[in-house]
Parts: C-alpha cells; structure tokens; sequence
C-alpha cells in the first residue's frame, strides 16, 4: 500500500518544521507510492516544510514514487527557511530508490533575513555528502522555488558535497526558479 506523512509546523517562533526526521528511517519496501509533505510555520526564521538530517528515506519496491514536497515557512526578520533541506552528519543522510521515480519539490519560505531555498541539500564537507540517488531504472526530479525576502533565495542550492546521483538508466533532472535559480558547488 502506501505510505503518506504529512506536517505543519507551529504558528509562533523559529524552527517550526513541518515534518522533521533526525536519525530515522523511513522505508517502503512495497509497490506502493510513500510521499512526505511539509508546511513550516512560525513568524521569524529557520522553519523549513521538511527538515531531514542523519537517516534515510527508501523506496526500494518494485514500482511506486517517492515524493518529498516542502514549502518553508518564516517571516519578518527570519531568515533560512526552506521548502525541504536535507543536511548530512557524520552519519550520513541518504534518500534513494532503485525502480521508483523520485521527485524532490521545495518552496522557499518568506523573512527580509534571506536565504530561503526551494531545496537545499548540504552535504556538511563530510565523506559521502548528503545523497539523493536512484540505483535502478528510476528517475530523479527536483524541482525548486526561491522564497521572498533578503538575498540568496536559491531555487535549488546544492553545497558542501551534496550528492544528486542517477546510478540506472535513467537521467537526473533538476529545474530551479528564482533570481539566483541554480547554484552548486563542492
């Protein structure tokens, strides 16, 4: 069958996540799809629509998606709050599927502080990064919208060794819309 978590975050103050997942893991080993939405909340900064760190997210049946759709929250002075960030530890942070198509859309939230990405994978300089991959005949998505207010409001922000990979047959497509749309490095 399938699988959906779906959050909002609280509506006063900072760090007021939609779905949050640290050190966890989420899995759907069948054919059905598993689909993460998130909405943050709060009035200042730092509230992302998803926050993941250290864990994973797996889709390994064989047919289905793995959809993650995020929009940040935020506002007034707040700065940093994204639609889906996904940051590494030295755990390490995976999301990855083998037949399943993976869509990653992101909206970045609003606060004159800035930097509110569609979807930023920050990889934290650490050895395998944070990862987003399929290893089979499915496909990667990612879709990003920069937020409103202050300045490096990235559509898709990929930092630090952030990983993006297509191991099968299919390839990697990322799309980023705002002032500054794409920016990557390592």
């Amino acid at each position: 069958g399938n699988l959906g978590i779906t959050g909002k975050g609280g509506s006063a103050g900072a760090s007021e996540h939609g779905v949050s997942i640290s050190d966890g893991a989420i899995t759907q080993s069948g054919t059905g799809n598993l689909a993460i939405f998130g909405t943050g909340g709060g009035d200042s900064g730092t509230s992302h629509g998803i926050s993941f760190g250290q864990g994973s997210i797996t889709h390994s049946g064989a047919s289905g998606t793995l959809t993650l759709t995020g929009a940040g929250g935020g506002g007034g002075g707040g700065a940093q709050s994204e639609g889906i960030r996904i940051v590494d530890s030295s755990a390490g942070t995976t999301i990855t599927t083998g037949a399943a198509n993976l869509t990653l859309s992101g909206t970045g939230g609003v606060g004159s502080g800035g930097t509110h990405h569609g979807v930023d994978i920050d990889g934290q300089n650490q050895a395998n990064g944070a990862i987003i991959q399929t290893t089979g005949a499915g496909t990667v998505t990612i879709n990003g919208t920069g937020g409103t207010g202050g300045a490096s409001d990235y559509g898709v922000y990929i930092q630090n060794k952030g990983i993006v990979r297509s191991s099968g047959v299919s390839p990697a497509d990322i799309a980023a819309s705002s002032a500054a749309t794409l920016r990557a490095w390592r």
